[in-house]
């Protein structure tokens, strides 16, 4: 966002469903103010009708009833009013669990190649920190903004009460509002860049956090331990510096407003005593005044500190803005049927090669045709683009040329989501989460022990979680550090399988099964869920021979295409590539 007016503009959006709630704030906003001016003002009467009826006693007994009545209204509408740090606590939790369900369905729907460049650490900081800790966006959202108000209500209600009782000594009080004003103006933009680098300087020793914990048995193996120290005490002291520049600027700007509003106190007292000797205000007035003076300085000091907050609220919101990286469409969801597969001349660079050759392209003009039920084997070297064009089949990533045809019809952008309904990606990288066995196979489908354990069986893993303490129910270490990288790429294959898809798109994933666990693999994945088309990203001779069709990829390009039994009479010419 790049004004203020966007700011504000964002924070009472986030009340558009909420207009009951704001209204009652309000409410009790303006209650408090009703409490906060009438106490001063009442007892101002009640000093100067005790002076003036000091030997009148049956005036003082008869208006007994007035002041009991009148102090009993301001204490029912005082505590009414106490209501509202309670229902602005609830409301802080509330649009705190709404914000951060709306920007992690953005950060959802965002294409994989765009959101690549956010580290894990970083993206936790952002939808934690930056929303639910103080001042940042939950609270800024509702106390922020409503003390704010509350905080402005009470001065003007205080200034109109004093103005009414004596502009002259009124004036004294407001000078330290133009003060407060210009050395916020001055110096938000600095405040401003002070909290974005703290929030980065958090979201760094996160990511360092994650890391080390992701990549714990890396660390012991390489014996980079004290490596790893030295690195986090480097992280924690630039933060160090950072955070404890952020506590100087905040502490400095709090120390300043503190000074000029007591300043401005003591020279109202003291012009006010002044003007109580010289007998222009009366007793009534000088304690209304010095009551006023005395709760307004609160006020008026959280008006600046609030606008410190907002500095800091507002960077929190642009890091989140950050995550929205470009509008994503929607339609309604419903099952494409893959009953034809082809690319012409398909074309695809990385973002982070900036030159524009032929040579550069990881993909250059691919173009095969496959019908429903048929396998592919794609092979080639390392950096050949084998995975590149699995991501871009599964729609990972975005052809920057050419076209991909399912059923003979242009794949659009809208269309991804209904055709992943009907696809599954089995990555290079297994990921294994935290979970129950049960629990990682079921992670894209609910369904029942006896699917998952089916599609256990057609994986090859079935026997081996049958021997855990727990079988289906043993949970797995951080990324399943408790598992060999076979058993959690055949778990990534059995999730991919739980869904039934069409389109089976898997990388290299035969390599975690042995050349007989491979052979029933095929046989049970034909018997138990059909012919399905498959593209599937090999090194090995024997993968290769289950399939019907071959690819063969050099630099990003199509060397050989064709039958799988043609190709391989010549499995010479492969020799360096399969084995």
């Amino acid at each position: 966002m790049t004004n203020n007016k966007e700011h504000w503009g964002w924070f009472l959006s986030l009340w558009r469903f909420h207009i009951r709630s704001a209204l009652f704030l309000i409410v009790l906003t303006l209650l408090s103010t009703v409490c906060f001016v009438g106490f001063p003002l009442f007892f101002r009467e009640l000093i100067d009708f005790l002076l003036a009826h000091e030997n009148n006693s049956k005036a003082m007994l008869d208006s007994r009833q007035s002041v009991l009545g009148i102090l009993f209204f301001l204490g029912i509408v005082r505590f009414s009013s106490s209501l509202s740090p309670l229902f602005r606590a609830q409301m802080n939790y509330l649009l705190e669990k709404e914000v951060r369900e709306r920007y992690f369905s953005i950060f959802l729907d965002q294409e994989p190649i765009n959101v690549i460049k956010f580290r894990t650490g970083d993206l936790v900081v952002r939808f934690t920190d930056d929303l639910a800790s103080f001042p940042k966006i939950s609270w800024f959202a509702c106390s922020g903004l409503f003390r704010a108000f509350n905080s402005v209500v009470m001065v003007v209600g205080c200034i109109v009460a004093m103005l009414f009782i004596n502009p002259i000594l009124c004036m004294f009080t407001l000078i330290p509002i133009p003060i407060v004003i210009g050395v916020y103006l001055l110096t938000k933009k600095g405040l401003k860049e002070a909290f974005e680098q703290n929030q980065s300087a958090i979201s760094d020793t996160t990511n360092q956090l994650e890391a080390c914990f992701s990549g714990i048995r890396i660390l012991h193996t390489f014996n980079a331990i004290d490596r790893e120290l030295n690195r986090f005490k480097e992280v924690l002291k630039s933060r160090k510096n950072i955070e404890l520049n952020t506590i100087r600027y905040k502490g400095i700007m709090g120390i300043f407003y503190e000074f000029v509003s007591y300043f401005a106190q003591v020279l109202v007292v003291a012009i006010g005593g002044y003007m109580l000797i010289k007998q222009t205000i009366s007793l009534g007035d000088f304690y209304a005044f010095y009551t006023f003076l005395g709760a307004v300085v609160y006020p008026m000091l959280d008006i600046p500190h609030l606008l410190i907050a907002s500095r800091q609220a507002f960077a929190c919101v642009d890091r989140l803005e950050e995550l929205r990286i470009e509008p994503t469409l929607s339609s309604e969801k419903k099952k494409i049927t893959v009953q034809s597969l082809a690319l012409k001349n398909i074309s695809f660079q990385y973002p982070y090669k900036q030159s524009v050759k032929q040579r550069d392209l990881a993909l250059n003009k691919i173009s095969l045709n496959m019908d429903r039920g048929q396998t592919l084997a794609v092979v080639g070297k390392v950096g050949s683009g084998k995975s590149t064009l699995l991501q871009l089949l599964a729609g990972v990533i975005k052809p920057q040329g050419g076209k991909l045809l399912i059923n003979g019809n242009p794949v659009a952008s809208t269309d991804w989501d209904n055709l992943r309904e009907n696809l599954a990606l089995v990555s290079q990288e297994p990921l294994v989460f935290s979970e129950s066995v049960a629990s990682n196979i079921q992670f894209f489908k609910e369904s029942c022990i006896q699917e998952v354990e089916d599609v256990a069986k057609i994986s090859q893993i079935h026997n081996e979680i049958l021997v855990m303490p727990s079988r289906y129910s043993e949970i797995l270490g951080q990324r399943g550090l408790s598992i060999s990288g076979g058993q959690k790429q055949r778990l990534t294959i059995s999730r991919a399988l739980l869904t039934n898809p069409d389109l089976l798109l898997m990388d290299d994933v035969t390599s975690s099964l042995d050349a007989e666990n491979e052979s029933r693999f095929w046989a049970d994945l034909q018997k138990h869920q059909g012919k399905k088309t498959i593209v599937v990203v090999t090194n090995r001779l024997e993968t290769a021979r289950n399939s019907d069709l071959l690819l063969v990829l050099k630099d990003g390009k199509v060397k050989d295409f064709g039958s799988t039994t043609e190709l391989l009479r010549n499995v010479s010419s492969l020799g360096n590539i399969l084995h």
